[in-house]
């Protein structure tokens, strides 16, 4: 992840954890490191990052997965 993507990850995770911690749960924690694991492998694959920034033409495109 590029550093400002690092620092909301980080602020994203803690702020996250807290609650998680007050409510005695964890799975939405789960959720956002899986949510992030996936922003980063969009970043670390270029072709991929620039297929998921295309316009929508209304055709069916299959995306591959990373």
């Amino acid at each position: 992840l590029p550093e400002k993507e690092r620092e909301n990850f980080t602020r994203e995770f803690i702020e996250t954890l807290s609650a998680c911690v007050s409510a005695g749960k964890t799975s939405r924690l789960e959720e956002v490191v899986y949510s992030w694991r996936s922003t980063a492998l969009i970043y670390a694959d270029p072709e991929l990052a620039t297929e998921l920034k295309r316009p929508l033409t209304g055709e069916t495109r299959r995306i591959p997965r990373p």
